[in-house]
This record gives structure tokens, C-alpha cells and sequence, in this order.
């Protein structure tokens, strides 16, 4: 009878050789589990452990869903595309151009059973892009976004990811704000204080790394290019102690 079951579940997805994760119950384990609880009338939370058919919520949750994985569900989809990323410099490693295949799917998020009645069920939009040929020994990039705008198309998902993206920038941005404006190491003493000076800091962090990112494409830039002239010279005469600014 198994050898008939077996022939009509969705194949199991090959594990990752980096960070697997744990191991899932086998279906065939999943269905004792089901067969037993179903036949006894016994509650899933009380499934014996020493069965060796994993948890009584494993079970039930097999027994709901097959596909109930958000992950297996997205994979099982065909290839929407590609798209060539821009991976920054980190570290030891260099600026590398990586390839993603691309997947998406409208989903529906299920609540928690013990909220099922609290909580409704949520439809999101799944958008998977995975590295095809990582160099040796670095781990492909992977990510799995769930975005609230629809997508259903490769262009609109290409769209989404150059969003994600922007978040090595965004990053970077925070970075500036907290350890070069020190932000958090400020003393405010109100939160009317804190909210002032932090849009303050955060148009001078913003200023920055602008700065920063045109000197990395052209070091000979003069600063006329991002300052003022009343901007200039007042750092000319703060750095070189001084009251008198250079003439124009």
C-alpha cells in the first residue's frame, strides 16, 4: 500500500549541502502517525514520541497541508527568469556579478493554530531568487521576499528585487548615522530632543555617504561638487584653524 501512497506525494526537494537545516519526518514515518492518532482517536499532542513519527503537530500539519511549506511551494515553480546583481566588496572578498534565477508565487500564510481564530489567513506574494554558479566556496546568495504588492510577472519581480536590494545601501547608510554621527552615543534628555537632532543626523549621514560613494567613482572631485561655498570654507577653517577661509 505505501509502494501506492509514495507514487502520489510531490517529490522531496534535494537538501542544501551548506546549512540544511533539520531533518524533516519522512512521509512514510508521517503517515504511521496519522494512520495511528486517526484510528485511536488519540490527540495529535499526544502522539508517543517513541513511535519515531516525529511530533503530533508534524503529523496533523501533514495531514492538513503536503504543501504546506512555504519554501517547497515556491521552488516547485518553473524559473520566471534571470537577473545580474552587482555584490559588493566585503571583507576579503572582492566585487563580484552574480546570475539569480528567479521564482514567484502568490501564497496564502496560515495562522498558528492557537490563533486560527484571532488571526486570519494572509495572501502575500513569494519572490525566491537564488545564485545559479557561486564562486568556489562562497555560499550562493538566497533570498526569499514576501511582499503585500502583487507580482505577477518577471518584470514586476525583477522590480521587487531591485528594491531588496538597495538594502546594502540602506545599510550602509545606518552605519554612517550610527558610528560616524554617534548618534546613539547622544545624550537628549527629551524625546522632542532625540527627534530633532535625529532628522537633523540624518540628512548630515545621508550628505556623507553620498559624498563617499562619488569619491569612489571619482577621487578628483572638487567639493564645490556636494558643498557650497559658505559649506567649504566653513570646514576649510574648522580643519586648518583658522579665520580666514581661502578666497573663491
Amino acid at each position: 500500500m505505501w509502494a501506492l501512497i509514495e507514487s502520489l506525494l510531490p517529490p522531496s526537494k534535494p537538501r542544501r549541502e551548506k546549512n540544511p537545516g533539520r531533518l524533516p519526518v519522512a512521509n512514510r514515518a508521517a503517515l504511521t502517525g496519522i494512520l495511528f492518532v486517526l484510528g485511536t482517536g488519540l490527540r495529535w499532542r499526544d502522539l508517543p514520541a517513541e513511535m519515531g513519527c516525529g511530533s503530533g503537530v508534524t503529523c496533523w500539519r501533514r495531514l492538513r497541508d503536503p504543501q504546506r511549506n512555504l519554501w517547497q511551494v515556491v521552488l516547485d515553480t518553473p524559473a520566471a527568469g534571470h537577473m545580474e546583481l552587482l555584490v559588493p566588496a566585503k571583507r576579503m572578498r572582492a566585487q563580484r556579478k552574480a546570475r539569480l534565477t528567479l521564482r514567484y508565487a502568490p501564497v496564502r500564510l496560515q495562522p498558528h493554530k492557537a490563533r486560527a481564530s484571532e488571526l486570519p489567513a494572509l495572501d502575500v506574494f513569494a519572490i525566491h531568487a537564488i545564485e545559479d554558479k557561486p564562486p568556489a566556496g562562497i555560499e550562493p546568495l538566497e533570498w526569499m521576499l514576501l511582499s503585500s504588492v502583487p507580482t505577477h510577472s518577471p518584470e514586476q519581480t525583477l522590480e521587487r528585487l531591485r528594491w531588496y536590494a538597495r538594502r546594502w545601501t540602506i545599510e550602509t547608510w545606518h552605519r554612517v548615522l550610527k558610528s560616524g554621527c554617534r548618534i546613539e552615543a547622544r545624550q537628549f534628555g527629551t524625546i522632542e530632543r532625540f527627534v530633532r537632532a535625529t532628522a537633523l543626523f540624518a540628512v548630515i549621514a545621508w550628505r556623507i555617504l553620498y559624498t563617499t560613494l562619488l569619491a569612489r567613482l571619482d577621487g578628483e572631485l572638487p567639493c564645490k561638487v556636494v558643498l557650497q561655498r559658505v559649506q567649504w570654507q566653513a570646514l576649510y577653517c574648522r580643519v586648518h584653524r583658522t579665520t580666514g577661509p581661502p578666497g573663491p
